[in-house]
């Protein structure tokens, strides 16, 4: 019995060593947790026996148990190569199709033909399924799948983000403080006085090639009791090359533009649904580095020095245009000798060296220094977005109401039977025809309209409102407005592509009437048409000797002799038409004078002798030269008038050419030229419309 007692210690012993045996032999294998030997000891006994005095009868083997506490983790070559912190295994399948989960602890992976992680035995290391984000879709182990690396998997890339922590002393001066930087301060990477401190970092191209980029740090501001933080400027640098800032939006976790409201905190809403965000600027706010609340402050540009000439004091007058049809007779159409400049493409401004310049339009109108600089700084805000845009949605807000009150003899108001209704959509106007991509097709008739500006939106608006008073005045019965009397005809031509370069009257009878002709006078006077309309046409006769007009150079003075004594028009002439200081307009064909051809003048004379019938009219401002062929052979030279007793019915114009409502700032040209008749009570409209 001593004899078995004795072997169960040896066998336990061999037990132990076999272990330890084979700790010793797994040191080199990865993942391997050592085992350990547990004995126990056999005791038995009966009732029957003194349990005091009984002998044990040696050891037992009670089992071999893995050691699974944290092992060491070293370093490896290969970039597949995994290990766990803590407790946990790898799940890995034998196979695609099996069903079989096994563990293990060894993260000694590479990949296969097929691209799948694998352990050494081939069996495939299973992972949770995930988005495109990254972000995990289940965590169960029945989802787990093989995990199998993209077809991209191990192509360069070049660094896009860098994620770089630093300290900085609040201690250095400020780098644009030193005296070297007095005239002006200039980064360079070669000079340490520029900068306060540096850190390279390796970085990577597209091709995995490896280069150094240096950050460089510029105190620009120190702490004080007014800004208690300290701001430091930075400067990239890489093979010698300084990188210039490349901004862009600021966006959180998931993706979305931060904007910064009014009261300086971080939204993703945009703060108008109508807010352009492509090509123009950022909100007026913005939050700093440090989460200070700073409001924005105003951009300074500088340029070329202006050519205009504003006179000492800088009140000196110049006229800036946008009609297409006046463009020759601007500095940029080449005429060199006027004050007048072209308002489109004013200036172009570029921001941040960014790749696409913003072409700047300012308004039509006189400008001194000062209003000129004002409505520069008013377009450039309006060009990178500081304006706010209005949307017209059909079937919601498409329609305005007018429903005016008529006081009747009893004193008591009544309305409109029926409103009169304004459709801002699928109408055109000259405005819409401007601002629309397709000027042919109907605006927004069945959506909603583009942005309008505030100019744009009023300026339809206004244009829709009266031509819906006008038709609401035709169409009703019963005259419920009490305009019938007020009524006139217009009518509309086509638009003109390109300025008629000459000075042309067309004349204008009514439909019933034509005794009572009106005159259209086209003028290209100082190559810039214009248009009026005179009541009274007579053409130049000349005097006894055949000269027609006398050009007194002395004098500046122009003498037109309407009529001799001897010509057939002499008493069709009626000098009453020619009041001193009344205006008429000198009209001729190509080959009357430049200067005078289309001009109008103010009558400084009007006379009528037994011979001759004759007006004076100054040139003073004129530059007529000596030659003067051009202006006393004239022939087919007329002169248009309107006399205070003979006024015109009709007025001609340019449509858009003015402000079509009180203040209106742009105007939008059609080219077009109206024909209207005047309206108003003394409107006389028994022999028909002209």
């Amino acid at each position: 019995m001593s004899f078995y007692t004795a072997l169960t210690g040896l066998n336990g012993s061999s037990a132990d060593i076999s272990a330890t045996s084979n700790n010793i032999a797994n040191v080199g294998t990865t993942g391997f947790k050592r085992s350990r030997v547990e004995f126990g000891d056999i005791f038995a006994t009966s009732p029957l026996q003194n349990a005091s005095s009984s002998i044990g009868s040696g050891a037992i083997l009670k089992g071999i148990k893995q050691q699974f506490t944290q092992g060491n983790i070293a370093a490896s070559l290969n970039a597949l190569d995994l290990a766990i912190s803590g407790q946990g295994f790898f799940a890995l399948k034998p196979s695609l199709t099996s069903a079989q989960t096994v563990y293990t602890r060894n993260g000694s992976l590479n990949v296969n033909n097929d691209r799948y992680v694998v352990d050494s035995a081939g069996q495939f290391l299973l992972t949770y399924p995930v988005n495109t984000d990254g972000s995990v879709t289940a965590k169960d182990l029945d989802s787990a799948v093989p995990l199998q690396l993209p077809v991209t998997s191990g192509d360069p890339q070049a660094t896009s983000n860098i994620k770089l922590g630093v300290n900085v002393n609040a201690a250095s001066d400020v780098v644009t403080d030193r005296p070297q930087f007095q005239d002006g301060y200039t980064f360079d990477p070669n000079d340490p006085e520029s900068f306060t401190n540096s850190t390279s970092i390796t970085i990577f191209d597209d091709l995995g090639n490896p280069t150094i980029a240096t950050v460089y740090f510029i105190k620009t501001q120190a702490a004080s009791a007014d800004d208690p933080t300290n701001k430091y400027d930075t400067r990239l640098v890489i093979n010698d090359t300084i990188i210039n800032p490349d901004l862009v939006s600021a966006v959180d976790d998931a993706g979305k533009q931060i904007f910064v409201d009014r009261f300086g905190q971080q939204t993703t809403s945009i703060p108008d649904d109508n807010y352009f965000i492509e090509g123009k600027g950022s909100p007026l706010y913005k939050l700093d580095d440090l989460q200070t609340l700073v409001p924005s402050e105003p951009a300074k540009i500088s340029g070329e020095a202006s050519s205009f000439d504003f006179g000492e004091e800088g009140d000196k007058l110049v006229e800036i245009v946008t009609d297409p049809l006046r463009y020759d007779s601007t500095r940029e159409g080449g005429n060199t000798a006027g004050d007048m400049y072209w308002g489109k493409d004013f200036l172009l401004v570029n921001v941040d060296e960014s790749d696409q310049p913003v072409s700047i339009d300012i308004n039509p109108g006189l400008y001194n220094a000062q209003q000129l600089a004002a409505e520069v700084e008013r377009a450039i805000n309006a060009a990178y977005g500081d304006d706010r845009k209005f949307q017209v949605e059909q079937n919601v807000d498409n329609t305005i109401s007018f429903n005016f009150e008529k006081v009747g003899a009893d004193g008591t108001p009544a309305q409109l039977v029926n409103p009169v209704e304004v459709e801002l959509l699928g109408i055109d106007s000259f405005v819409t025809e401007q601002i629309s991509a397709d000027p042919d097709a109907d605006f927004a008739i069945t959506s909603t309209s583009p942005d309008f500006t505030k100019e744009e939106f009023l300026s339809h608006a206004q244009i829709r409102i009266n031509e819906s008073l006008n038709a609401y005045g035709r169409e009703q019965t019963g005259d419920p407005m009490g305009i019938k009397s007020l009524q006139f005809a217009k009518s509309k031509g086509e638009a003109i592509t390109s300025p008629y370069e000459y000075t042309q009257v067309v004349t204008l009878e009514r439909t019933d009437d034509s005794s009572d002709p009106h005159y259209l006078v086209y003028s290209y006077a100082d190559s810039t048409p214009s248009i009026s309309v005179a009541s009274v046409m007579d053409e130049v006769a000349g005097n006894s000797s055949n000269l027609n007009v006398e050009y007194d150079a002395t004098n500046d003075r122009l003498r037109i002799y309407l009529a001799n004594s001897s010509s057939s028009n002499w008493t069709d002439v009626d000098m009453d038409n020619y009041e001193v200081n009344s205006t008429i307009t000198l009209a001729g064909n190509a080959s009357f004078n430049a200067q005078l051809n289309g001009r109008s003048f103010v009558v400084l004379d009007s006379q009528e002798t037994t011979t001759s019938k004759y007006i004076d009219v100054s040139t003073s401002g004129l530059t007529i030269g000596d030659s003067i062929d051009d202006i006393t052979g004239a022939q087919d030279l007329f002169i248009l008038t309107n006399p205070s007793s003979n006024p015109p019915q009709v007025e001609a114009f340019f449509e858009g050419s003015s402000a079509i409502y009180p203040g209106a700032k742009e105007r939008f040209y059609s080219n077009k030229i109206v024909l209207r008749e005047k309206q108003g009570n003394a409107a006389d409209t028994s022999n028909g419309s002209f």
